[in-house]
């Protein structure tokens, strides 16, 4: 059996609906999504190994380029309901076939070119200074959730905002926060048992700025990104 304390998880698969090869796309003319990724995991001083999980053969041999191991992502699990966790399952099995054994993971994805090396670190001191069983990224929400609803077909906004909100400020407003997608840390043994990074006792947030959480699901969040790693000339490392 082969020991790996600290798994460096990045799930990488082939299409996109709504931004096409979005994990190949080259970030500010400089690298792709996917290297900038692997390249951040490689230089984290806590890691065991590195392994990447996708259904495509080119990104898969990107991985090996790049000397770290690769999982080929069965095809049931690159439908549109396939969850993350569903993702992270099948490589922790797929390696524990590989008689490894895996005391916790740590998943990248490559879709948050803004997180940092740092912020990964300090999460992970966290997770393991408080002996957490799971530890996800999260940042405060872009608009307040007391300014938000549901429309109906009509597009009514009759009832849109409870009036107890009527000409508050947003610094007068309640702080809430939403899961970033950047770092997601867990022992192992809890991602198999629940099957999910929250809602379980010993999870715990660990909060990054908004201006680090742009998670990229279509070409404006790409050129957003892009943009603010322009302006604060950002050393992902």
């Amino acid at each position: 059996m082969k020991k790996i304390n600290n798994l460096i998880i990045i799930p990488c698969k082939k299409h996109s609906s709504r931004l096409p090869n979005k994990n190949l796309k080259i970030f500010n003319n400089n690298t792709s999504l996917l290297e900038i990724t692997i390249k951040q995991a490689k230089s984290l001083s806590f890691k065991n190994k590195i392994v990447l999980s996708s259904d495509s053969n080119k990104i898969l041999l990107i991985g090996r380029k790049n000397k770290i191991l690769t999982v080929k992502r069965p095809q049931y699990l690159t439908k549109k309901n396939s969850t993350l966790s569903d993702v992270i399952l099948n490589t922790i099995s797929t390696l524990e076939k590989r008689n490894y054994i895996i005391d916790n993971i740590i998943v990248l994805q490559v879709t948050s070119p803004l997180r940092k090396k740092s912020q990964i670190h300090s999460a992970f001191r966290y997770f393991k200074k408080i002996n957490a069983n799971s530890v996800m990224s999260v940042c405060e929400t872009f608009s307040p959730m007391q300014w938000t609803n549901s429309l109906g077909k009509n597009l009514s906004i009759k009832n849109f905002m409870s009036k107890k909100y009527f000409g508050k400020m947003s610094q007068d407003l309640k702080k809430n926060y939403q899961i970033n997608g950047a770092i997601y840390i867990a022992k192992t043994n809890i991602i198999k048992k629940y099957k999910r990074f929250y809602n379980i006792k010993k999870s715990y947030a660990y909060i990054m700025p908004k201006s680090c959480s742009i998670d990229i699901d279509t070409m404006l969040d790409f050129k957003i990104a892009e943009s603010i790693a322009k302006i604060k000339n950002y050393h992902l490392l």
